[in-house]
C-alpha cells in the first residue's frame, strides 16, 4: 500500500523569523520539504527515526530525531493536524518495516532516504564538460594502476580508488553519497537488529562489513586532500563535494552517538567503528599536508551564489535539553588531563584562609624597582583560526575505560600552563586598587566582584585547554604594580595554588574542581573560594565561583559559559554582592549576560549591576538612579583570532628574555619545552617533548613512591578556614626571598 499526502504548513524557524509556509511530502517511509511546490527538498529524512509530539502551539505538531534536535509545522486547524499526524504514523510504520528487511543484492536507497544538500544550482556546477584527475604520490602496484585507470572514465571503478572522477552528470558526487548511504544503511541494521531480532551474530558481521566501508570514505578523504591542493579549474566542484561529504558524515555522527547512548549492550562492539567516525571527522577539514601531520592547508572558500542560501537555515533546528543535566553523574578528575591524573580544562582560581597580616612585606621594594612589562603584540606563529580538531575523537576514547588515564593530543592545547591561566586572572587588577580607594563600602564591594567576573572576559573563543602542570611546577609573574606566585601543589587532584601581592591588596587562589561529563557538555563545578584583602581598608572578601560549563562536544559549535551565583561577601561589614549568570539560550539568548544586586549590612537592596562578562558592567543606585561604569573589557590585540584568542595581557605570561632566564628556576612554567614548542607553531616537536614530560613526570612519581615520599609544596601550607570549613592553600612567602638570594636556581628539574 502506497503512503502519500503534501500539502502546505507553516514550519518554525526561529525567534526573529518566526512561522514560514514550506511544502511538505510523505511519500512511503520518508519525509521531505521544500521552499514552494514544485522547487528542490530543502530536506529529507527517514521517517523510521522520528519520533512525533505535540507542539507547545494549538494545532502543531513538533517532529524529533534521534540526536535531540527538533522542528516544529503548525496546521490550519485540528482536523488538518489528525491527518498529518495518521499519515505520519503510517510513514514511520512503513519506514520501519522496510529497514529491517535485509536487502541482500544491495542498498536500496529509496527506503533509506537521506538530507537533500544538493540544489540545482550546486548540480549545474559539476555540468561544465570537464573531468579532473588526481593521482596520489607513491609507488603502487600493477592491480592499483588498473583500478586508477579504470576508474578515470567510470565513477564505478572509483570505489576504494585513490583517483577522482568528476564526470559531466554529478555521478561521481551521486556514487559518494551512495557510499554513505551504504554505512547508514548498516547503522539502521545494526539498531533494528538489536532493538527487534537480538542477534549479536548477525550485529558482528553488519559491523566487520562497515568496517570496509569506512575505509573506502578514509580513502575518497585523502583523494580529496590530493584534489584540493591542486590548481584546478573545478574549484565549486571541489566545494560541493565537501560539503555533502561533511554533512553526511554529520549525519552519520549523529546516528551513532544515539546508537551509542542507547544500546549499552553493544559498545564493546561498537567501539572500533566509533575509532573510524573520529578519523575521518580529523581528515575531513582541514586537510593535511603530506609529510607533515600537523600542519593543514587552508581551503578557500566559495561563496554560495544560491539566491536561496539564507533558507539553509531551516535546517537549523532547536536542541532538546538534556534530561540529565541535573544529574549528579561527576567525574572526579578532568577527562581532558595529560597524565595519569586528570588536570581541568577550564581554570577556576579559588583559595581558604584563616588569617592575613596587613603588615608591608620586604618583598614590596622589589615592586617599586621594577619597570614596566616589554609587552609584545603577537606570538612566534600565528595559529590558523578555521583551524579544526575533533572533540568527538576525544571522548569516544572514553567509553569503557579510566577517564583519569589517556592522552590529549598537543593541538588541543594553548601555549599557557594551568599556573599562568591563574596569572592571566590578574589583569584587571586595578579593579582591586579603585577597591582599596573607594570611600564607599558598597562600591568597594562592587569592584571586588567585577573583578571576578573579568577573570572570564578572555574565555571568548578559547575552546582549548592549558598545558597541564606537573608537580612542584611553579610560575612567577613580576610587575611594576603586582607580584604573582603560583605552584602545582597537589597531583592527585590536580590543584594549583597562587597567591598576588601588591601595596593596596593580597588575592589567593587555588584550583580545585568536581567536572560531570553530560553527554554533549561538560560542567566545571568549583570547590573553595577566592579571597581577596584591602590593605588600606582591612577588610577581607570572599567570593565564591560560578559554574563553567562547555557545550556541543559532539557537534555544533563549540563554546563556554557561564551560569548560577556567584556571592562576594564583606567579612568585615556583613555586606554582600549577589551575582548570577544567566544561561545563553536558544539561538544565543542571553549570551554573556549577568545581573547582580548589592546589599547593606541589614540586607536591603542598594545597587543593581548588569551588563555583560565578555563585556562590561554598570552599577545602577536603587534610589537616585544613578548608573555608574565600573570595568569594561580592554582592546583585543590586532588578529586576535590567530592568537589563540589571548588578550594582550595573556601575550606576555610566556614571554621570556635573556635577563629573566638567568633569575627564573628551572620548574618554571616558561621553560617547558612542549609549551615552547607550541608557541613556536613547532607541533612535531610539542607532541615528542610532552610525552617526554609525560614520562619524566612518571618516573619522578614511581621514585617517590619507591623511597615512601610524601611530596610537600615549597611555597604553600593547608589550613581550614573557620567561616567556610574549606581547605585552603596559604603562601608562606618565601619564594621572592629565595628568587633574591638565587636559592631557586639549585632547584631540581621537574620537566
Amino acid at each position: 500500500m502506497e503512503i502519500h499526502k503534501e500539502g502546505y504548513l507553516k514550519k518554525y524557524r526561529n525567534f526573529f523569523k518566526g512561522w514560514k509556509k514550506r511544502y511538505f511530502i510523505i511519500e512511503n517511509g520518508n519525509l521531505s520539504y521544500s521552499i514552494k511546490q514544485g522547487k528542490a527538498a530543502k530536506s529529507s529524512f527517514d521517517l523510521a527515526y522520528i519520533m512525533f509530539e505535540d507542539g507547545k502551539k494549538k494545532n502543531s505538531i513538533k517532529i524529533v530525531f534521534q540526536d535531540g534536535h527538533h522542528f516544529t509545522i503548525k496546521c490550519k486547524d485540528k482536523n488538518e493536524k489528525s491527518d498529518w499526524l495518521k499519515v505520519l504514523n503510517e510513514g514511520k510504520k512503513y519506514a520501519r518495516r522496510s529497514n529491517i528487511v535485509l536487502d541482500k543484492s544491495g542498498v536500496n536507497t529509496d527506503r533509506f532516504p537521506r538530507k537533500v544538500t544538493l540544489n540545482e544550482k550546486n548540480k549545474h556546477k559539476l555540468d561544465d564538460g570537464t573531468s579532473s584527475k588526481v593521482h596520489q604520490n607513491g609507488n603502487h602496484s600493477e592491480e592499483e594502476k588498473d583500478d586508477k585507470s579504470s576508474c578515470s572514465n567510470s565513477p564505478e571503478g572509483f570505489k576504494g580508488r585513490s583517483t577522482i572522477g568528476l564526470d559531466k552528470d554529478g555521478s561521481f558526487l551521486k556514487n559518494e553519497i551512495l557510499n554513505k548511504d551504504e554505512i547508514l544503511q548498516s547503522l539502521s541494521t545494526i539498531f533494528y537488529q538489536t532493538q527487534f531480532l537480538n542477534n549479536n551474530s548477525q550485529l558482528s558481521t553488519e559491523i566487520a562489513g562497515m568496517d570496509t566501508i569506512f575505509k573506502k570514505i578514509n580513502q575518497r578523504m585523502k583523494d580529496l586532500a590530493a584534489l584540493n591542493q591542486e590548481e584546478s579549474k573545478e574549484e565549486p566542484a571541489k566545494k560541493v563535494i565537501i560539503e555533502n561529504l561533511t554533512k553526511e558524515i554529520s549525519d552519520l555522527r549523529s546516528k551513532w552517538t544515539f546508537i551509542i547512548d542507547s544500546y549499552e549492550n553493544v559498545r564493546e562492539m561498537l567501539y572500533p567503528v566509533a575509532e573510524k567516525i573520529a578519523l575521518i571527522e580529523l581528515q575531513q577539514n582541514p586537510y593535511r599536508i603530506p609529510g607533515d601531520p600537523y600542519k593543514k592547508i587552508q581551503v578557500k572558500q566559495v561563496e554560495d551564489e544560491n539566491d536561496e542560501a539564507a533558507e539553509d537555515e531551516d535546517l537549523e533546528e532547536e536542541k532538546i535539553r538534556d534530561n540529565s543535566e541535573d544529574s549528579d553523574d561527576s567525574i572526579d578528575d578532568d577527562m581532558f588531563f595529560d597524565f595519569d591524573d586528570q588536570d581541568i580544562f577550564i581554570p577556576q582560581d579559588e583559595v581558604r584562609l584563616t588569617k592575613i597580616t596587613s603588615t608591608r612585606s620586604a618583598t614590596m621594594a622589589m615592586i617599586d624597582m621594577i619597570p614596566e612589562m616589554p609587552w609584545r603584540t603577537t606570538l612566534p606563529y600565528l595559529r590558523p583560526p578555521k583551524l579544526k580538531f575533533s572533540i568527538w575523537s576525544i571522548i569516544k576514547n572514553a567509553i569503557g575505560k579510566d577517564l583519569t588515564k589517556f592522552s590529549v593530543p598537543v593541538y588541543f592545547n594553548e601555549p599557557i600552563s594551568m599556573l599562568q591561566k591563574g596569572g592571566e586572572a590578574m589583569e584587571y587588577e586595578e579593579l582591586l586598587v579603585k577597591a582599596d580607594k573607594c570611600p564607599d563600602s558598597l562600591k568597594r564591594i562592587a569592584y571586588i566582584s567585577a573583578f571576578n567576573v573579568s577573570q572570564y572576559a578572555n574565555l571568548e573563543g578559547r575552546n582549548l585547554k592549558p598545558c597541564n602542570p606537573v608537580l612542584g611546577e611553579t610560575y612567577e609573574l613580576l610587575t611594576n604594580k603586582f607580584q604573582f606566585f603560583a605552584e602545582q601543589v597537589s597531583h592527585h587532584p590536580p590543584i594549583t595554588a597562587c597567591h598576588a601581592h601588591s601595596k593596596n591588596y593580597d588575592v589567593w587562589m587555588n584550583t580545585d574542581i568536581k567536572s560531570s561529563f553530560k553527554g554533549k557538555s561538560m560542567e566545571f563545578i568549583p570547590k573553595g573560594s577566592t579571597h581577596v584583602v584591602l590593605r588600606d581598608q582591612d577588610e577581607h572578601y570572599v567570593v565564591n565561583r560560578p559554574i563553567n560549563s562547555v557545550h556541543n562536544l559532539l557537534f555544533g559549535t563549540l563554546y563556554i559559559d557561564l551560569a548560577g551565583k556567584s556571592v562576594t561577601i564583606n567579612r568585615k561589614t556583613r555586606e554582600k554582592c549577589v551575582m548570577k549568570f544567566i544561561k545563553r539560550g536558544w539561538g544565543g539568548k542571553n549570551a554573556f549576560k549577568l545581573k547582580g544586586e548589592i546589599f547593606d549590612s541589614d540586607d536591603n537592596l542598594v545597587y543593581v549591576m548588569n551588563g555583560f562578562w565578555n563585556k562590561e558592567i554598570t552599577i545602577t543606585h536603587q534610589e537616585t538612579g544613578e548608573e555608574t561604569l565600573i570595568w569594561t573589557m580592554n582592546e583585543r590585540p590586532e588578529q586576535w583570532d590567530h592568537l589563540y584568542h589571548f588578550s594582550l595581557f595573556t601575550l606576555q605570561l610566556n614571554y621570556i628574555d635573556d635577563e629573566l632566564m638567568e633569575k627564573l628556576p628551572c620548574t618554571d612554567s616558561r621553560l617547558r619545552p612542549d609549551q615552547r614548542a607550541l608557541e613556536n607553531g613547532d607541533l612535531e616537536t610539542a607532541s615528542k617533548e610532552k610525552h617526554n614530560v609525560e614520562e619524566y613526570q612518571r618516573k619522578l612519581r614511581k621514585e617517590r613512591e619507591k623511597e615512601k615520599i610524601e611530596w610537600v609544596p615549597r611555597y604553600f601550607a593547608t589550613e581550614i578556614d573557620e567561616e567556610t570549613k574549606e581547605k585552603t592553600y596559604i603562601f608562606n612567602g618565601q619564594y621572592w626571598k629565595d628568587r633574591e638570594s638565587g636559592k631557586v636556581k639549585e632547584f631540581e628539574r621537574v620537566f
